[in-house]
């Protein structure tokens, strides 16, 4: 079995009525559901056109691929009703081609003409339903190639020889209309494995209380979305994402040498009736229509809902890792199914949507939002960011440049960012960690049933954090070279470092270190000594002589040498600390003095950052006394500055500098009570008076 369509307690009527029928009443149906499509001066002839009223119900719709477990599409509880149109209009005589049947003895051959125009449907749908569930992963993509090469000879492409349209612009051509669904649970399941059977490493998306409208050129989600890792360990049903009242909205800009919209003028042409200016160039019908490039825009917003639910982010280090292994799936290339000569099928690969974009835009504003890391699922050390209003905005660029290094390659993908701006507004950072006695205490089972004393100590906050980018422009130009790249702007920046909060950052810091270390210790090239090692203890001959036995164990002994030792370096991952040093003692003052002939600011290219802190204080307690420190400025300065690369020691070095200024920068020393133990919960910060022009306002 290929694929599985089944339908419980279906129920489908298609109505006529005399409103919606004949040829005036139909056209101008199709014209109020197609409005952008220009509709041309001269009448239309149709050899198909028909117009009715649809009601569709089900109780239960699955479509099932081979024996595996997990539809790819399970709807259950579905109505749809709405009305659809059919129209294919009169065929030119470019259009029809010359189709022989063959009767049989005793008579002849006959010739008939078929035309070659396409089926288009009109439609304007309402679909409600409770559950609506949509799974696919690269792991199923060789058996939807099989089931597109066995459904092509059902359906035989085109005759014309034109290059074939790719699947968006074939939508295109043949479906007009919106379809409104209303859905109770809308979900979205991401493969995270390689096994097609396997149903516990998935990425769950689910709208809750969701509508979708699909218009033309252009789709649009509003409800709550929630985003889980379904996986085999301790971390599954873990609710990565929560989003309550989102507006996603995806608009589609296709860029073609016609109108996008204009299908009406597409016309099919027969191989035996080319254009005498095809003579010279490659045929394509579909030259005007056929998009380039799509330029996509994405605008996503939240608002606040009514039951005061803020957007959540949650993160563990283990759910990072996982979604780096479901990055490399996602972005593998699919690989060939029955294609080569030896299938018969040596048709050009098909181009992928992710390939076909030219420009990107990025817009999304937060009312506000919160996000929770934790190391592990012990829930040891982690913060938390509580964030005010946010807005972003960004455009990108797509480029498919060549690689030229002999070998065949396909076009590699490089994303340029052509700007980004980014404004955050009241943002707090939290360093939470367990109390000390229930650091040893991990005997839960699942992450939402954890209830432990987890402290929080003050660490960070801004009153508005601005980040500007602007694209690479040409370093030569004198006007844009003291101009930054990256310019960050941070106002009323107010931190805290005390004793707690050193261990606790200390500690992420450590943990992501180690994590690294031990990432690198394990991987393939790790394991390189001993796949050689055991390599050549399989290639020794049995039959060899008693000297040979013997040096025949060296490396078996070697081999569980160095699986020992990886096995001891995941044991002590946990609780055993890893001490890196540079020791720079052997430095020269012949080598120092090199680095200070390269202080050179008189060859800047460019300048990278631009950081500007205004109206900024630390607070600095230690462990000895009971008072604090606090050091602040008006206004500080960072620079990073790009030079042209320096010759040394025959090879090309690049250099880059970093220059800071300070203005008002004062220190101000508080001496607490000793019978004083809390640490936060007496230390008060500076109070940061309004700007002259607020004071005006």
């Amino acid at each position: 079995r290929l694929f599985a369509w089944i339908m419980t307690d279906l129920k489908l009527y298609f109505l006529d009525d005399p409103s919606i029928h004949g040829y005036n009443n139909v056209t101008r149906t199709m014209q109020d559901i197609d409005e952008e499509t220009p509709w041309p001066e001269e009448p239309i002839e149709f050899v198909t056109l028909w117009c009715r009223a649809m009601n569709w119900s089900c109780a239960e719709w699955k479509f099932m691929l081979r024996d595996y477990p997990q539809p790819m599409f399970h709807v259950t509880s579905m109505h749809m009703f709405g009305l659809i149109c059919g129209a294919e209009q009169v065929a030119p005589k470019r259009a029809r081609r010359d189709v022989v049947v063959e009767v049989g003895a005793p008579f002849e051959d006959v010739t008939i003409q078929r035309g070659m125009t396409s089926l288009k449907f009109y439609h304007d749908f309402d679909w409600e339903l409770d559950y609506l569930c949509y799974a696919f992963g690269p792991c199923w993509e060789p058996v939807m190639a099989q089931y597109n090469l066995s459904f092509e000879k059902i359906l035989a492409p085109s005759k014309d020889p034109s290059p074939p349209l790719p699947f968006w612009d074939k939508m295109r051509l043949l479906f007009h209309g919106r379809l409104t669904i209303i859905a109770k649970q809308f979900t979205i399941l991401l493969h995270a494995s390689l096994d097609p059977y396997n149903t516990t490493e998935e990425m769950e998306l689910t709208w809750n209380n969701c509508g979708i409208v699909w218009a033309n050129a252009k789709i649009m989600f509003k409800g709550d979305l929630q985003v889980w890792v379904r996986t085999a360990s301790r971390y599954d049903d873990c609710r990565l994402i929560h989003l309550p009242n989102l507006k996603l909205t995806f608009k589609l800009n296709w860029i073609c040498n016609g109108n996008p919209n204009d299908h009406h003028s597409v016309m099919p042409c027969a191989p035996d009736k080319l254009p005498e200016y095809s003579s010279n160039q490659v045929h394509d019908s579909f030259r005007a229509f056929r998009s380039q490039n799509l330029n996509i825009s994405c605008s996503f917003e939240t608002k606040q809902s009514a039951n005061g639910e803020l957007p959540k982010l949650d993160l563990y280090g283990s759910t990072l890792r996982w979604f780096e292994s479901l990055k490399l799936i996602l972005s593998g290339v699919t690989r060939p199914t029955r294609r080569g000569p030896v299938f018969n099928n040596v048709r050009p690969r098909k181009k992928q949507l992710s390939r076909h974009y030219k420009k990107a835009h990025l817009q999304m504003s937060m009312h506000s939002f919160q996000v929770c890391y934790w190391m592990s699922h012990a829930l040891h050390r982690g913060f938390q960011l509580n964030g005010g209003r946010i807005s972003y905005s960004s455009e990108h660029m797509l480029a498919l440049n060549p690689i030229d290094d002999g070998l065949i390659h396909r076009p590699r993908a490089d994303w340029s960012i052509l700007y980004m701006n980014c404004e955050l507004n009241d943002a707090e950072i939290w360093l939470r960690s367990v109390t000390n006695s229930d650091k040893n205490d991990s005997s839960s089972e699942s992450i939402p049933n954890i209830t432990r004393d987890i402290c929080r100590d003050y660490f960070l906050s801004v009153a508005k954090v601005s980040y500007g980018r602007e694209a690479m422009v040409n370093i030569d130009d004198r006007r844009h070279k003291e101009s930054p790249t990256h310019k960050l702007v941070v106002y009323d920046l107010k931190g805290a470092w005390t004793k707690n909060n050193r261990d606790i950052a200390f500690g992420l810091f450590d943990s992501f270190w180690k994590s690294q270390k031990l990432k690198s210790n394990l991987s393939t090239e790790a394991l390189k000594g001993i796949r050689k090692e055991v390599s050549k203890s399989q290639s020794v001959d049995s039959t060899a002589s008693s000297t040979t036995a013997l040096s025949k164990n060296k490396p078996h002994q070697q081999t569980s040498q160095s699986i020992s030792m990886l096995q001891k370096l995941v044991s002590e991952a946990d609780h055993k600390p890893v001490v890196f040093s540079d020791d720079l003692s052997t430095q020269s003052t012949e080598q120092q003095m090199k680095g200070l002939k390269a202080c050179q600011d008189n060859d800047v290219a460019h300048y990278n950052w631009f950081i500007s802190l205004v109206n900024s204080q630390v607070l600095l307690k230690g462990c000895e006394t009971s008072g604090y420190v606090i050091l602040s400025a008006a206004k500080a300065e960072i620079f990073q500055r790009v030079h042209r690369p320096v010759w040394r020691d025959s090879a090309v070095v690049s250099k880059t500098t970093w220059v800071g200024s300070l203005e008002c920068m004062q220190y101000y020393a508080t001496v607490n009570d000793r019978q004083q133990t809390t640490e936060m919960a007496k230390i008060c910060l500076l109070y940061t008076s309004p700007s002259p022009r607020d004071r005006q306002k």
